[in-house]
């Protein structure tokens, strides 16, 4: 059994890239048409302004595609995770794995723990998906 858990973003990459590229662009059309009556400085602002509209769509884009994924095999819990485009995996042997979910004040997170080692699960996902995931995982463990 396969599990992702993935961030609810609003738009991809490549619709925000052109969400961001079109108010840039207005923002532009503006400063060019000032400048053409000789008021720069509100043209210089415009560039300003693009720039802000490019750190800000790299910074979204950055961790747009985060995620989480729980994969069972016979003998094992593997567990990958992206973030900001590094990907990492980790594994628990899944017959000696016990299964929790935090309180509310811990942030709901779901642990999977043997020993001293915890990974915890369900960052991206609201409280309503992290539920129903924690139940069907549980129902594979037992």
């Amino acid at each position: 059994m396969v599990w992702t858990l993935r961030k609810n973003c609003m738009l991809t990459p490549k619709q925000s890239a052109f969400a961001f590229g079109a108010a840039g662009l207005a923002s532009l059309v503006i400063g060019v048409a000032w400048a053409s009556i000789g008021i720069w400085f509100i043209f210089y602002f415009a560039v300003l302004e693009c720039m802000a509209l490019l750190i800000a769509f790299l910074l979204y884009s950055f961790h747009a595609t985060d995620f989480e994924r729980v994969v069972l095999t016979q003998d094992n819990i593997l567990f990958e995770f992206e973030r900001g485009g590094k990907l990492k995996r980790d594994s628990l042997p899944r017959h000696l794995v016990t299964t929790r979910m935090n309180q509310p004040e811990d942030g709901n997170l779901i642990e999977f723990k043997r020993g001293s080692k915890i990974i915890a699960i369900g960052q991206y996902v609201d409280l309503e998906r992290r539920q129903k995931f924690f139940g069907e995982i549980k129902g594979h463990l037992c």
